[in-house]
């Protein structure tokens, strides 16, 4: 009787309040000494979102460990990048710029989940239905 007793708004309801558990860890390859690795970050994620719009507690929380061997790759690339933005993007605000170049390195990881990178431009949902073993929570994400 649940699924039949249920309205269209409570359907709705369970759609766009849904989340999905995760557990962050930063990748051993990654760590500045491997003998120092953070505690991994667990969060909520809304289903409907999509990771650029709630992986910034993330980002900052592994940066610090991160920042020597990331250090020499992001002032190689960092003005690269930069310029190819500022003069290929006219749509982007200049906030969205500023904010660049403010958190270079905010801009140079990417996630993956059993040795495949996930997809930054579907919904987390979605991303999580396609590729996650339902059995496997929280949701095991490891940062780059």
């Amino acid at each position: 009787c649940f699924i039949t007793c249920m309205t269209d708004i409570d359907i709705l309801k369970l759609v766009w309040e849904g989340k999905v558990p995760a557990c962050f860890t930063l990748a051993q390859e990654d760590l500045a000494y491997e003998d120092h690795a953070p505690p991994p970050v667990y969060m909520f994620l809304p289903r409907v979102s999509y990771f650029p719009l709630v992986t910034e507690k993330v980002i900052k929380q592994f940066s610090q460990f991160t920042e020597s061997s990331l250090k020499t790759a992001a002032d190689d690339t960092t003005f690269v990048a930069r310029s190819k933005l500022e003069n290929e993007t006219q749509c982007t605000s200049s906030s969205q710029i500023d904010s660049f170049k403010q958190h270079p390195l905010t801009h140079e990881f990417w996630l993956e989940y059993a040795h495949q990178p996930l997809k930054w431009h579907y919904p987390i949902g979605l991303v999580f239905d396609m590729c996650a073993d339902t059995m496997d929570i929280p949701w095991k994400i490891t940062v780059h």
